[in-house]
């Protein structure tokens, strides 16, 4: 766990993002954000032409959301048409909010395609960790004298 990007410890990233149309097999590679080390967590929209994913800032502690999106893309949209269509990329703005990878991706499309919902953690959470954890160690219990001693657990 990353106590800081609130994601599983280690993660692999892709560091370059082709897409090829099914049909014509034409491919289009999308430039990553400029300061990307890689992208992430990639979830498709069920209806329309985009997906989502997560981009890791380079020399920070922070990852950023951002939409493709299918330019001119409509449900009526015939297929020569979207063979000649261009997938352009935009940063969404969370408002200073972290997103929380911490039980899985922070984000999924709903079921229509019309909202992303994006799981962040609240503003009132603190950065730093408590002065003083929970536990300071181990319960010990006293034993008394002439006690029989029980075998270890392992």
């Amino acid at each position: 766990f990353d106590p800081e990007l609130l994601t599983p410890s280690r993660l692999d990233y892709a560091t370059t993002l082709v897409l090829q149309h099914m049909k014509t097999g034409e491919k289009q590679e999308v430039q990553l954000p400029e300061n990307s080390e890689g992208i992430r967590y990639i979830r498709f929209n069920p209806v329309k032409s985009s997906f989502v994913f997560a981009s890791k800032v380079k020399n920070e502690a922070r990852l950023e959301l951002y939409q493709c999106q299918l330019s001119g893309d409509t449900n009526n949209a015939n297929i020569d048409d979207e063979s000649k269509q261009i997938w352009t990329m935009t940063k969404i703005q969370l408002q200073n909010h972290k997103m929380n990878f911490i039980q899985g991706c922070a984000y999924q499309f709903s079921t229509d395609g019309s909202k992303l919902f994006i799981k962040v953690v609240p503003s009132t959470t603190s950065s730093t960790p408590p002065k003083e954890p929970v536990s300071t160690g181990p319960a010990i219990q006293l034993v008394e004298k002439g006690a029989r001693k029980a075998p270890g657990r392992t």
